[in-house]
């Protein structure tokens, strides 16, 4: 189940970036990404990586028997899985900040 959980938190960032991209492009005020937010959305596809070797690596673990790595890696999916999509939003959002200028409250 973690690695399942691992390549459903890569889907939804990798749809999440795709959607949030082609709204702000529209935006009519802010037109520029910042830096994290270009290289979630160019290079967020290389993160379905993890699952795969989550998954490679629970098969191999399994087939050696060692129980205790397998719970080890299971529990390394999950926070990778919660910690993704959290990273996703905080990203996004952070993109969001308005810009404030204070010269005339002086």
């Amino acid at each position: 189940m973690p690695t399942i959980y691992s390549l459903l938190s890569c889907l939804f960032v990798f749809a999440y970036s795709a959607i949030r991209k082609e709204v702000f492009r529209y935006h009519p005020i802010r037109q520029h990404l910042i830096g994290w937010c270009i290289l979630m959305t160019d290079y967020g596809a290389l993160v379905f990586v993890v699952p795969l070797a989550g998954l490679l690596l629970t098969v191999w673990l399994a087939r050696k028997g060692r129980l205790q790595a397998l719970s080890l890696l299971s529990a390394a999916l999950c926070i990778f899985a919660i910690l993704w999509v959290f990273i996703c939003l905080l990203v996004w959002e952070l993109n969001e900040i308005p810009h404030v200028s204070l010269r005339g409250l002086s």
